[in-house]
């Protein structure tokens, strides 16, 4: 073991037979074996191939000790992978591996965050928050995963304020696709509703033909006011959080509001149910499936 005391060693990188000492740049020493080092990292491997005197070491390293730590956890042989909690993380190791040439770091960091995003869950990294998730996708340069990440975005309010910092982190380009997302996707699905409700109806035209130049037609049910109520409440819904919140969820449609249009409202003309919610439910997630869910 290199000469020093052991309880200045992280203590998961304290070996008995380590033979390099480094240092992390807080001061924190790990005792390791020069030779997992060399087939891990061109620059210690680089360190080794130049002439230089046997008891030479390098100088601190340019992270923190949990940095270190995690970024020996990954290439080192049998070793548990690390934990990481934030964004910072991922960046912070990411630039260590880079700076020191292991490969290993940036391979094992792109495959957690693939494997997290497609796995869609709490547990994941990051506690499965999305939108630190889209951060990360994009910083690695993973597009297709990007993708899968801002589609479950959609249920966060970017507006509210509570995301600024993790916006933040965000190329102007990055952020600027996803605000678009969130935007085109609103008012494509409340257009809809406002402009064309007989997609909604449960039978859009009346049954009461009219005689029109000689001949039978029919037109649009006569809707009444309940409707307008409905395109409202789903307007004020979507102010105070996401869309996909608001019309994701079908306890929506159980509103005391809308108690008169389901089932009850009758066309003027031809007397037959104008809107059920079944239909509306219905109709609205094909809405909602035909609209922009990704950047």
């Amino acid at each position: 073991m290199a000469e020093t005391d052991t309880e200045q060693c992280h203590p998961s990188y304290n070996s008995q037979d380590g033979d390099l000492l480094l240092s992390s740049s807080d001061g924190v020493l790990f005792n390791v074996h020069s030779e997992v080092l060399r087939r891990a990292s061109g620059f210690f491997k680089d360190m080794y191939n130049m002439p230089r005197s046997a008891d030479e070491t390098p100088g601190p390293l340019t992270a923190k000790a949990d940095i270190v730590a995690a970024a020996l956890d990954i290439v080192y042989p049998d070793s548990g992978y690390p934990t990481l909690t934030s964004v910072a993380d991922f960046q912070d190791l990411q630039s260590f591996g880079d700076y020191y040439s292991m490969p290993k770091v940036g391979s094992h960091l792109r495959t957690l965050i693939q494997t997290s995003i497609r796995a869609s869950s709490a547990s994941g990294i990051l506690g499965g928050d999305p939108l630190k998730i889209y951060v990360l996708c994009c910083q690695f340069g993973l597009e297709e995963d990007a993708k899968l990440a801002s589609a479950e975005t959609l249920r966060i309010d970017l507006n509210s304020g509570s995301y600024d910092a993790t916006l933040g982190e965000l190329s102007g380009k990055n952020l600027l696709r996803l605000m678009r997302l969130h935007q085109r996707r609103r008012h494509g699905v409340l257009d809809a509703i406002r402009l064309r409700p007989r997609e909604f109806l449960q039978s859009p035209e009346c049954e009461r033909a009219v005689m029109i130049k000689g001949r039978y037609v029919t037109r649009p049910h006569d809707i009444q006011s309940s409707w307008p109520t409905l395109v409202q409440l789903i307007y004020e819904a979507v102010e105070r959080e996401p869309l996909d919140c608001v019309l994701g969820d079908r306890k929506f449609l159980d509103r005391p509001e809308l108690e008169t249009l389901w089932d009850r409202e009758f066309c003027a003309k031809c007397g037959n149910i104008v809107c059920s919610k079944e239909k509306f439910w219905k109709s609205v997630q094909v809405v909602l499936d035909r609209s922009p869910k990704t950047v």
